[in-house]
């Protein structure tokens, strides 16, 4: 009975104990089903496309509630999806997946600002892929001499929001905007 309050409590049901299934909301339902697997105080919890049948404003207040009920509960949580958004909103870490093998595991920045790949990169969104050998051409030294362990054959991704517009002398490259 304890329990059943401490996760009631946690997963913000505490007005709805006495309440049918059918009398719950869709992410009622989903809370409830969230106490019922921490129930048992488990060390990981597997979720798999937990969001994927609610609306958008549902399932934006149930990501950030769901991602803070795990924290406070102690539990892992591995949680599969092939929302972007989604992935990048709730994890700390994130593992992304080609084929069945993994091509990266890092922190949702790291992921984003440093794909090991065109696909990672391509993955959480659009970005320019370009061969590192053709950019370097245009690059000053001084920052080529940061980029020391890049290999000539590798490709590089840059972000729209990594692009600014500058005047002549302070810019990398020099170029039309048309």
């Amino acid at each position: 009975a304890i329990r059943a309050e401490e996760l009631f409590k946690l997963c913000k049901l505490e007005k709805l104990e006495n309440s049918l299934p059918s009398e719950l909301s869709g992410g009622q339902q989903q809370r409830v089903a969230l106490a019922r697997a921490l129930a048992n105080k488990p060390a990981l919890l597997l979720m798999d496309e937990p969001f994927s049948n609610l609306d958008i404003i549902l399932k934006t207040e149930l990501k950030n509630d769901i991602a803070d009920i795990i924290k406070s509960s102690g539990s892992t949580l591995l949680c599969v999806t092939h929302d972007v958004t989604e992935a990048l909103s709730i994890s700390d870490r994130i593992g992304v997946m080609k084929d069945g093998h993994l091509l990266q595991i890092d922190t949702p920045r790291i992921i984003y600002d440093k794909p090991n790949s065109p696909y990672v990169g391509q993955f959480f969104g659009v970005t320019n892929i370009l061969p590192f050998e053709i950019l370097s051409k245009y690059l000053s030294l001084n920052l080529l001499k940061g980029l020391k362990n890049i290999k000539p054959d590798a490709k590089v991704s840059i972000r729209a929001e990594n692009i600014k517009l500058c005047s002549e002398e302070n810019s990398y490259f020099k170029g039309k905007v048309s």
